[in-house]
């Protein structure tokens, strides 16, 4: 009891004596103050000697547990020091952070360019490849009426060759029979050449003869008649 009595009253520099509830939440009772809470928690652990850490003395000025006085100025400074290298920490951050998204969004537009483009290429691919598949469709069809029209070339080519060969068998044969007149020709021709020269042999066994005739003439009459007779019978052999 004597140390909740002890702890129920806190002393300031300005001679007042303030009350507080240990049993009420100390933000409900008194100000937040961080010289309040330290008392407080120096009360409820039993330790007095270090009940105030810190003795308000000026509104500018604090003690420590080492009893030396600070200036509120330094703390404020340190503050503002920590502030401003906040700020620049979070100024260069915000600078960092724009540059990043700058960079982020011209590789975005370039991707965005490029895609573009690849569309472009794309679309353009695409009807080429449209145009050949047209282009390899009609060249099937002509393909199939070539294939066609050689199968139809190559059944005319067989029946011409077949009628090659029947007028090749035709040819022979008649190159045989050709052959054979040929040979019935030669002999006929020696046998001609064979009758001429008989011929011509007789005409001068005639012309001989009519000179006998002539001669004889001259001499008298019996041996003409004689070589009539002769040549009459010669000129029967003979067939003049």
């Amino acid at each position: 009891m004597q140390l909740q009595r002890q702890c129920n009253e806190v002393s300031w520099s300005d001679g007042f004596v303030h009350r507080f509830d240990v049993r009420q939440p100390l933000l409900r009772t008194v100000p937040a103050s961080h010289e309040l809470l330290e008392s407080r928690r120096s009360c409820l652990t039993g330790d007095r000697a270090s009940m105030l850490p810190y003795t308000v003395n000026s509104p500018r000025s604090y003690k420590g547990k080492s009893g030396k006085e600070r200036p509120r100025s330094s703390v404020w400074f340190v503050g503002l020091l920590i502030c401003l290298f906040a700020a620049a920490g979070g100024v260069w951050y915000l600078q960092a952070h724009s540059a990043y998204v700058r960079n982020l969004v011209a590789v975005i537009t370039e991707h965005e360019t490029k895609y573009s483009h690849l569309t472009v290429e794309n679309e353009k691919l695409d009807s080429e490849i449209r145009r050949l598949n047209r282009a390899l469709e009609a060249a099937k069809v002509d393909r199939e009426k070539v294939q066609g029209d050689i199968s139809f070339r190559n059944t005319r080519i067989e029946e011409a060759e077949t009628s090659w060969r029947a007028a090749a068998a035709q040819l022979e044969a008649l190159t045989k029979t050709h052959d054979g007149v040929m040979g019935q020709l030669k002999e006929a021709n020696d046998r001609t050449s064979l009758a001429e020269q008989e011929t011509i042999e007789a005409a001068m066994k005639v012309a001989e003869c009519r000179r006998e005739m002539a001669v004889a003439a001259q001499a008298g009459r019996e041996p003409v008649l004689a070589s009539q007779t002769q040549t009459g019978s010669e000129s029967g052999e003979y067939g003049l």
